[in-house]
């Protein structure tokens, strides 16, 4: 849903930090921005501060479960 939007919205540069290998759309997953209907394809910069970015995730669905 996000990596449509990103698509959507016409955003420049997309940069994220921890991959999702089940769900992503972007890297892993659906490829939503590979589609031959994606219209628009952002810079996608990936992996930025990742081991941090994975903490966070892992803590706050540790919190939620």
């Amino acid at each position: 849903m996000c990596a449509q939007a990103t698509s959507f919205f016409r955003i420049r540069r997309l940069t994220l930090g921890a991959y999702d290998p089940k769900g992503g759309g972007v890297e892993h997953g659906a490829r939503v921005l590979d589609a031959s209907s994606c219209h628009h394809r952002p810079e996608v910069i990936g992996g930025v501060r990742e081991s941090e970015a994975a903490a966070l995730l892992q803590a706050f669905f540790v919190a939620r479960r």
